[in-house]
């Protein structure tokens, strides 16, 4: 084993400069081959980029943050969404060495404040790739000249195996990461032995040495720290340690809790030393200090009762007793295990393996008590991050040990030292060349993703929009232009509400007497709203506007589908179920109009009164009258109509305006109108007059096109409601 005597090694024939080379060549291939392909399937980089320019632009980052939660809180999001924005919009203090190289990197490569997003994206992928270079790199060459500053050929040659031994483990690749659902996806509770084992063999890019992360730097350094720990320089290997947490926050201080346990374990008279104690209580108050992770564990930590330290405090009681039991049992029985003259890398890598092992029971019992959330995003992440740096350590020994036992005819055949690289260089080369290594794909994702920032957010915020809100973030702070308000909130002095799963805008004005229902046009959103100022101004009412699927054509769901029919009754049922039961009033223009008619026949009594502006009546009659709006029509229906189409007309307010029972309708036309020509209007007035008699249905036509009049709109309005 690689320990603090020096055997004598008179035949050695392999330099350490050769061995330097063989780290470089794997490590680089590796990285190559997993880094650069899961890149371009990762959205983590554009939120490490905005670490880093939020490390730079505190203040800026303080109030976007908080912005972002507040918005996060409003807009429905689940519990998983809150918690995850949460834990990742301080993770600049977790980063913060990271953070600080692309902070630094953007500042002074700045931004074309003019420029378009598209450009902005490139501008993220480039400075992300120069950091993560630049890290890595440093972590590299710190760890090359770090081990063979120990001036031990056989360390070098054994951090070079365990390279080689980890990239051979990543060639492992199960179509599933096992890691995703170790404990906690009940469908794959009788696949858990095989989980845990293609976990173990390769815990994934993102838990990898290879990878791109802050995570991933660490790990290489956790490399030198136990060829350092383990040749002797125990000082110099906790040093090194609390330094890494200005690095990676939590995976360091995972990694010195290990360290205080084996040496507690094994030599604890050892972490009393005037070298290694101030630098262990040094480490754990930065931890305490600088830790955000308080907020997520305890939720309410700021009314956390003394009972729960109490518990705490007795759990780290119970695990300290148990070290110094387990330690006294051991020295009974394996006294050898006790010599204080050496550290074994093999044995504290034996040990570490039965501690990960024996903690799997655990994990387990605790994902059938708590939630998937809690349990996911604690016990899974804590139990992977600990695996992630129990992996190359455990590897490391494995290969201390083969490099003591094999030195000697290793060092007589230098050649077959040499194949072992090749060969996996070879592979590697083959299998990236058949993934591609090519960045295009990441400029691509990041472009997509630019594509979307700085529009609204309709849908509950949650993990499916970070991508965005993480750029708008990054882009507001860099060129000082708002992205991020109207994503998160996009119709100011409306509320988001939601009925099911369709959302709509709610204004209220006083006490509510009455509900208005906006249905908008055909090429709108339900973000039309904002802009009826005049309707905004009624008093004693709330106005609602639905989406109903959207833009007419941009889905299947759209042009008068029942699925958009259900989304507006809903809605209405909604703001009932709230305001109680008031008199609707039902506006529509256009396609809005074809809705309105609708949802006077599909849902009789539901509306009480409506004013309908230019409507459409028979969509399969404005197919043909409208060339333009084909392209939209085959898109909802996935054809053109046939003669006397079911389809079409089961979507056209012809089918069901019979059935109509509000008592008071106002329907306008336009008598230039070209776009619904005004027999549509006409049409629907006298089919809702014979449908019922005792109706109040008003025709009224303007000297006007494809419009309507908004102060004549606000007037039928207030009549309606005064009639209500």
């Amino acid at each position: 084993m690689i320990t603090s005597f020096k055997p004598n090694f008179s035949i050695l024939q392999i330099t350490w400069l050769r061995s330097a080379i063989f780290i470089l060549l794997i490590f680089l291939t590796c990285f190559a081959r997993i880094s650069v392909n899961d890149l371009r399937g990762s959205d983590d980089n554009i939120w490490l980029y905005l670490t880093g320019v939020q490390l730079t632009h505190t203040k800026s980052a303080d109030n976007l943050n908080a912005q972002l939660l507040r918005a996060v809180a409003d807009r429905g999001a689940n519990a998983e969404s809150q918690l995850r924005y949460k834990m990742r919009v301080d993770y600049r203090k977790n980063y913060y060495l990271s953070s600080l190289v692309t902070g630094l990197l953007a500042a002074y490569q700045p931004v074309d404040k003019q420029g378009d997003l598209a450009n902005y994206s490139t501008h993220i992928g480039t400075i992300f790739i120069q950091s993560c270079i630049i890290q890595t790199t440093f972590a590299l060459i710190a760890l090359i000249l770090g081990v063979t500053w120990v001036r031990r050929p056989e360390l070098t040659t054994s951090v070079a195996l365990t390279i080689l031994i980890l990239g051979i483990l990543s060639l492992v690749q199960p179509l599933e990461n096992p890691g995703s659902f170790l404990f906690f996806d009940p469908l794959n509770s009788g696949r858990i032995l095989q989980n845990i084992l293609l976990f173990a063999v390769n815990p994934g890019s993102q838990f990898s040495v290879f990878g791109f992360t802050p995570r991933s730097t660490l790990l290489i350094f956790a490399l030198l720290i136990f060829g350092w720990r383990w040749h002797g320089w125990v000082a110099a290997s906790y040093i090194l340690a609390a330094a890494l947490l200005f690095l990676h926050e939590s995976m360091a201080a995972i990694l010195l809790a290990n360290l205080i346990l084996l040496d507690l374990t094994f030599r604890p008279k050892l972490l009393f030393r005037v070298s290694i104690l101030p630098w262990i209580v040094a480490a754990a108050l930065i931890f305490a200090w600088r830790e955000s992770l308080w907020n997520i564990v305890l939720p309410d930590w700021d009314a956390v009762h003394i009972g729960t330290t109490l518990a705490a405090l007795a759990i780290a009681g119970i695990c300290v007793f148990g070290a110094i039991y387990a330690r006294r049992w051991l020295r009974d029985h394996f006294p050898s295990w006790f010599d204080k003259a050496k550290i074994d890398g093999k044995i504290e890598s034996l040990v570490l393996l039965l501690l990960w092992t024996s903690t799997l029971p655990i994990g387990y019992l605790i994902s059938l008590k708590v939630d998937y959330l809690h349990g996911h995003y604690f016990w899974y992440q804590l139990h992977a991050r600990i695996w992630s740096l129990y992996l190359p350590v455990i590897v490391l020994g494995l290969s201390c040990w083969l490099v003591e036992k094999l030195w000697k005819d290793v060092a007589r055949h230098p050649r077959l030292a040499v194949l072992a690289p090749c060969l996996l260089v070879a592979v590697f080369v083959t299998a990236s060349v058949h993934t591609g290594l090519s960045l295009a794909p990441f400029y691509s994702q990041l472009e997509s993703v630019a594509n979307n920032v700085g529009k609204p957010i309709w849908a509950p915020i949650g993990p499916a929009q970070e991508p965005e809100i993480y750029m708008a973030m990054a882009a507001t702070t860099d060129t000082g232009r708002d992205y991020l308000t109207p994503m998160i909130d996009p119709a100011p002095g409306f509320k988001l509400t939601r009925a099911e799963d369709e959302p709509y805008l709610e204004k209220c004005n006083g006490t509510p007497k009455n509900l208005i229902v906006w249905l908008h046009t055909w090429s709108a959103d339900l973000s039309q709203i904002t802009e009826e100022h005049e309707l905004l101004s009624i008093s004693d009412a709330c106005l609602i506007s639905p989406n109903f699927n959207g833009i007419g054509g941009s889905n299947a769901n759209t042009c008068g589908s029942r699925d958009s029919l259900e989304r507006i009754h809903d809605v209405i049922l909604d703001a009932e179920s709230r305001h109680g039961k008031l008199p609707v009033t039902l506006i529509g223009v256009s396609g809005g109009g074809m809705h309105a008619l609708l949802t006077l026949g599909t849902f009789p009594g539901l509306v009480q009164s409506a004013s309908v502006w230019v409507p459409i009546y028979d969509i399969e009659r404005w197919y043909w009258e409208r060339p333009d709006h084909r392209p939209e029509l085959e898109k909802c229906f996935g054809r053109p109509p046939s003669p006397n189409d079911a389809d079409y007309l089961g979507r056209s307010p012809k089918s069901v305006l019979s059935a109509t029972r509000a008592a008071q309708i106002i329907v306008n036309l336009g008598k230039a109108d070209d776009e619904t020509p005004p027999w549509h209007a006409r049409a629907a007035v006298a089919q809702m007059r014979a449908g019922c008699p005792t109706c109040k249905i008003d025709l009224r036509e303007w000297d006007m096109g494809h419009s309507y009049n908004k102060d004549e709109l606000l007037d039928q309005v207030r009549h309606l409601m005064s009639k209500n």
